[in-house]
């Protein structure tokens, strides 16, 4: 059994290949480049934790995703997939993030939670946005927002896209932004 079959079966060992793969990540990062940094930049990476895929992103800046997106996402009709987004502070200083993201429509639901909890923050992100404050710098530390999308009405074959944003808090000219592409199948 390979070990990204044996990741998928349960939750736990699905968010310990999440934890492992982004200290991989953070360690990967810590190079030379630490003093060609910004004072404020988000850094936003995509998961897919239903299917034990982590994380691309990392080091990418960008306002439309293209190096930072999952394109090949899929959700059962009448079932539901998890993404994910870590959050990470690649400025010099704290700092805080402001998260906006996709509404549901068309039949796909998208609920937003704040990191591996319950509580629910669609409200804030697909409003004015919901604020992760207080982040350190230079990825010495991380938040998640997770994604639950389900299709209870979509029909198989409808594909949409779901943008997440992140923009820092007072400079919202420094920004970073994934995609997931997510196909309904049967």
């Amino acid at each position: 059994m390979s070990v990204l079959t044996s990741a998928s079966r349960s939750f736990g060992a699905r968010a310990l290949f999440v934890v492992a793969c982004t200290v991989g990540l953070l360690i990967t990062a810590s190079g030379p480049a630490l003093g060609a940094r910004t004072a404020h930049q988000p850094d936003l990476l995509a998961g897919d934790i239903t299917h034990a895929r982590c994380c691309l992103g990392l080091g990418i800046y960008e306002s439309w995703p293209d190096g930072q997106q999952l394109t090949d996402v899929t959700v059962k009709r009448g079932g539901h997939t998890v993404l994910m987004v870590p959050i990470y502070n690649a400025g010099k200083s704290k700092d805080s993030f402001r998260m906006t993201g996709e509404r549901s429509y068309s039949g796909v639901r998208l609920r937003y939670f704040r990191g591996y909890s319950d509580q629910d923050v669609t409200a804030a992100v697909v409003g004015n946005g919901y604020v992760m404050k207080n982040l350190a710098a230079l990825e010495r530390s991380s938040r998640m927002l997770r994604i639950r999308v389900s299709a209870p009405a979509a029909l198989a074959g409808f594909t949409r896209t779901v943008r997440v944003i992140a923009r820092t808090v007072g400079f919202p000219h420094a920004m970073d932004a994934v995609s997931f592409t997510v196909t309904v199948i049967d």
